[in-house]
């Protein structure tokens, strides 16, 4: 296995390529407790490196990569410079919500848009409704996901919003513009300047081991997280179009949640041997507090 690890901030991961979160991870999940605490976390006066733990991934191509470890982290920056950009562009500074939107959506060596952050599972919400510079006005089916990605906008938003108007609380009206536009580049410094350690790897297959044994913290694996890695990783995908056996797994998960007495099967942590217990789990909002030490 053949492993490259390097420091950065969030500015070089995001300059670096495409992130595209596998079928096998699980939904973003983050509630408000969790983004208000990295989002406090994250924009404190605090020293200035600040690292907020590892990010996996594995090559698909030059530019483009997998990511394993760091889904939630790297979704709620990109929604913190989704609310950050939009108020920039709310203050008339268009300019500079143009650059931070160069960090959420890019174009490739074919002068193709393409997310920098893609995922399947929240497809097309989150792309419509926080990353798209235009927001689409149409109606899309929200459903547990969507929901927590929607409050983490708004939570984040609302941060943005309480934190310029208590800036230009402080000064003269004729400086109201200028102050909001310095207090949102602060805040975008911040975020961008987060440290990480990327570690990035050949291949998909070495992702899934890393994926089963790197963390030891976080939100614990319930058995169907467990089945799921596995069963996925035996029954590769054989197409780019189609993902037949991610399509099936959906489709048992479905019917045992609509059975006339639904089995819950994603509400039970199962870890009978306790040396293995949270394993492969993202760090919830606080945790790398202790790792920023």
């Amino acid at each position: 296995m053949k492993i490259q690890c390097v420091e950065r901030d969030i500015r070089q991961v995001l300059e670096s390529g495409t992130y595209l979160i596998p079928r096998f991870q699980r939904p973003f999940s983050w509630d408000k407790e969790n983004v208000e605490e990295f989002w406090v976390d994250s924009t404190a006066e605090v020293k200035k490196d600040y690292f907020i733990g590892a990010f996996v991934s594995y090559n698909i191509s030059s530019s483009s990569y997998g990511l394993v470890d760091g889904q939630q982290r790297l979704t709620t920056i990109t929604i913190a410079l989704c609310a950050i950009r939009d108020k920039f562009m709310e203050l008339g500074h268009d300019a500079l919500g143009k650059g931070v939107h160069r960090l959420i959506e890019t174009r490739d060596l074919n002068d193709q848009a393409q997310f920098v952050l893609k995922t399947e599972t929240s497809y097309p919400y989150l792309q419509a409704k926080i990353q798209s510079l235009e927001k689409e006005d149409s109606d899309i089916d929200a459903g547990e996901e969507e929901r927590a990605i929607s409050v983490a906008y708004q939570t984040l938003a609302s941060f943005i919003e309480d934190g310029v108007d208590a800036a230009i609380a402080k000064v003269d009206p004729s400086k109201a513009k200028a102050t909001g536009r310095k207090w949102l580049e602060q805040a975008r410094n911040k975020l961008l300047g987060l440290k990480v350690i990327s570690i990035t790897l050949d291949n998909q297959d070495d992702a899934y081991l890393i994926f089963e044994t790197l963390n030891t913290r976080g939100k614990d694996l319930t058995a169907a997280d467990l089945a799921k890695n596995h069963f996925l990783r035996l029954l590769p995908n054989k197409g780019k179009a189609l993902d037949r056996p991610k399509d099936h797994w959906m489709e048992i998960q479905s019917t045992l949640d609509e059975a006339d007495r639904p089995i819950q099967i994603d509400l039970a942590p199962v870890f009978p041997d306790p040396s293995y217990s949270q394993r492969n789990a993202e760090p919830l909002a606080g945790e790398w507090r202790a790792w920023a030490a």
